[in-house]
């Protein structure tokens, strides 16, 4: 689990970011500018939202325990060069993927009823 806290609102946006998994918890400080979060998110989705699918995209490169304790959101490009290329498909929940998978369906490109793929 991911939770995503707000500690303050300057210059820059703070958070406290607790991921817990496991049977154990790690905590993370991390700054990110409203205008980074716009260029991440495009506008259409909270700070908070933002730096859950950040840390999604971390759960899945590392371990919890190799999260920076404190860091800004730009760092993680220089560690993983593809975050931003990503981290669009950390944004969508299970119903952005039963969107996605409609739609595939819709264009003969998702799963048959038979279980097996379906030709382009």
């Amino acid at each position: 689990m991911i939770e995503v806290r707000r500690i303050s609102e300057g210059r820059s946006l703070d958070f406290e970011v607790i991921i817990r998994e496991g049977g154990s918890e790690t905590r993370h400080h991390v700054t990110m500018s409203r205008e980074m979060c716009n260029r991440l998110t495009g506008g259409n989705h909270t700070p908070e939202r933002c730096l859950e699918a950040a840390f999604r995209f971390l759960l899945d490169h590392e371990p919890k325990e190799s999260i920076l304790g404190s860091f800004d959101v730009t760092v993680i490009s220089r560690y993983f060069p593809e975050f931003e290329r990503e981290l669009p498909h950390y944004f969508r929940g299970p119903e952005g993927i039963v969107r996605t998978l409609c739609l595939l369906a819709r264009r003969g490109l998702g799963m048959s009823k038979e279980g097996g793929t379906a030709a382009p």
